[in-house]
């Protein structure tokens, strides 16, 4: 039988440091906290939990702390859990890596509405798991063979968990999506952004690193870019849908047909506008439906919780915003590279 490790990780706050080591000591695990600028009471607590540590007064950066932890990890497969997650279905890994399944529990909007976004990602990872044998990790909570993690390591980079998994799935190492966590999200619009921007300029970071891998895989590209960004589909109907040229060129010739009376050429106005509403509200309008069909058919599959009554507000206003933040800060990481200044994320150490 295998031997399992665990690595919880915790910077400042313990959260659920304590339940979970406690949780995963009984169940026969090797655990290794490692944790940044605890305070001295939970210094203590840790060191009288008896488990393995490497603890640090500075912040070392989430990969460092990882690699860290590593070092004294002897296990065959290793569980990565961060200390604000708690384990619901620890799965028994049947492959090179196991990304579990998230899922976000809150009352805020924005909690509700990041409940949509773990449940996108969810089948992300399982449809590129199927299709390519990996997907995108997340490091809040997921599993590796000992020895695929100790030679890979974990990188400095914004997002060291993505830039894992990623890199596991080039190498030929079989990525799986199992079990299940819950995990925290961001409670309000600041903390969102905050995360968010973090997110999206890490996801830059990796985007231009590996962009000529994700070209040659399109098939999957491109699924995860309508699940991701779910309103990009009614925008490419509304781009591709037929159109009459003629309509457009009258739109505008109307007003130089002095010979017409004003309230005619205003009207003739007002129904080609009209027209080109009704035209892209309707091309919305379907795809939503497509889409909410499609959603509640993938979490009654996978039991996930879905809050029905929030997604029109994802769909038509947080979805199109993540989108918009993605696009800004890929534009700001290819100037900042452009120009040779550090790339970095506000209230996250890298380097």
């Amino acid at each position: 039988m295998a031997k399992m490790s665990a690595v919880v990780t915790a910077y400042r706050e313990p959260e659920f440091l304590f339940e979970i080591v406690e949780d995963l000591a009984k169940r026969g695990y090797e655990v290794v906290v490692s944790a940044d600028c605890l305070s001295e009471e939970d210094v203590r607590r840790v060191r009288e939990l008896g488990v393995k540590a490497t603890l640090s007064d500075v912040r070392r950066g989430k990969w460092k702390a990882l690699n860290d932890a590593l070092e004294l990890v002897t296990g065959d497969y290793v569980l990565f859990v961060d200390s604000d997650t708690r384990l619901i279905d620890i799965p028994n890994p049947s492959s090179d890596v196991v990304e579990l399944t998230k899922e976000v529990r809150g009352r805020s909007i924005v909690e509700r509405l990041v409940a949509v976004d773990y449940l996108l990602m969810n089948v992300s990872a399982r449809i590129s798991s199927k299709i390519l044998g990996f997907s995108m990790v997340n490091g809040s909570a997921f599993i590796s063979r000992s020895d695929v993690v100790k030679r890979l390591g974990f990188r400095p980079k914004i997002i060291e968990d993505a830039d894992f998994g990623f890199r596991a799935g080039f190498e030929g190492y079989r990525v799986a999506v199992s079990g299940r966590a819950v995990t925290k999200a961001p409670s309000t619009l600041k903390e969102w952004f905050r995360q968010r921007e973090r997110w999206a300029l890490g996801g830059a970071e990796l985007f231009a690193e590996f962009l000529p891998k994700f070209l040659r895989m399109p098939r999957i590209v491109l699924p995860m870019l309508v699940l991701y960004y779910p309103a990009i589909v009614g925008f490419l109907l509304a781009m591709f849908l037929p159109d009459s040229i003629a309509i457009k060129l009258l739109y505008f010739l109307l007003p130089l047909l002095l010979s017409l009376p004003v309230k005619a050429v205003a009207i003739f106005m007002l129904l080609v506008f009209e027209f080109h509403l009704l035209r892209n509200i309707l091309a919305m309008v379907v795809s939503f439906v497509l889409w909410v069909m499609f959603v509640a058919l993938v979490a009654r599959k996978y039991g996930f919780r879905l809050d029905t009554g929030i997604l029109p507000v994802y769909y038509f206003l947080y979805s199109p915003l993540w989108t918009m933040v993605n696009v800004a800060m890929l534009f700001r990481y290819l100037i900042l590279r452009l120009v040779g200044k550090e790339v970095s994320a506000e209230g996250w150490k890298v380097g």
